[in-house]
């Protein structure tokens, strides 16, 4: 194998933990680790790598030294969301400059308290999922109006395997333990299951939207098989 090219150490993190996110086109790198050298105030820090070069770390107000869970970035790097161990979520509409917390207690989970286990921003930075295991459920927020609305929920049977969205947030794939695949293609307002694999059999997922033929193409690596969909959405 050839790889070209050559590799740069860009960051010194002097951490024991650390969450990517990358943008389409590489130029920015949304790090989030745990500093364990510092001896007070938050260890938990997130920075952006814009170009190559380190812009510098910040520790945020709320996080109180939570472990981070999950990071995601939109496709322009301008839209950052983080989320902590503590159900505690931020984001950024300026590559990283500021964060602001994104108040989740506005989410009526019901039952036992939320156990939130992921977060994404699609690729246009319109529309932000949450997944809480804990409950089960899926919440989904869009902004069509220059503001996000308000969060659609949708309950599931199983915790989360996987949670994936095309780049424009309209069909979002989800798998759970129990080897089920759902597909909403109405930004996560209604849900269908499309297959349902052995339970614990779904190693990953990928999925791309053909706005040209409104196709959904969705890859599935379950244990020794490798399936391929195309769904007329």
């Amino acid at each position: 194998m050839n790889i070209n090219g050559k590799s740069d150490n860009i960051a010194d993190l002097d951490s024991t933990t650390t969450l990517l996110a990358i943008n389409s086109d590489g130029s920015k790198i949304a790090v989030a680790h745990h500093s364990p050298s510092r001896t007070s105030g938050s260890t938990q820090k997130i920075g952006l790598i814009t170009n190559g070069v380190h812009s510098g770390e910040k520790t945020l107000e709320n996080n109180a030294n939570f472990a981070w869970v999950d990071i995601s970035i939109d496709d322009k790097g301008e839209n950052v969301v983080i989320l902590d161990d503590n159900g505690v979520a931020f984001h950024s509409v300026d590559s990283g400059q500021t964060y602001q917390n994104m108040n989740l207690n506005e989410i009526t989970s019901g039952g036992t308290a939320p156990r939130y286990s992921g977060i994404n921003i699609s690729s246009d930075g319109r529309q932000i999922i949450v997944s809480d295991n804990a409950n089960q459920k899926l919440h989904v927020k869009r902004n069509n109006f220059d503001e996000f609305g308000e969060w659609h929920t949708a309950d599931f049977n199983h915790t989360f395997v996987f949670v994936k969205s095309s780049d424009n947030g309209r069909c979002i794939v989800v798998s759970t333990t129990g080897g089920a695949v759902w597909l909403s293609s109405n930004y996560g307002v209604s849900w269908q299951k499309i297959k349902t694999f052995e339970s614990g059999s779904i190693k990953d997922i990928s999925i791309v939207f053909d706005d040209d033929n409104n196709h959904l193409h969705i890859l599935i690596a379950s244990n020794n098989n490798l399936w391929s969909y195309i769904v007329n959405v």
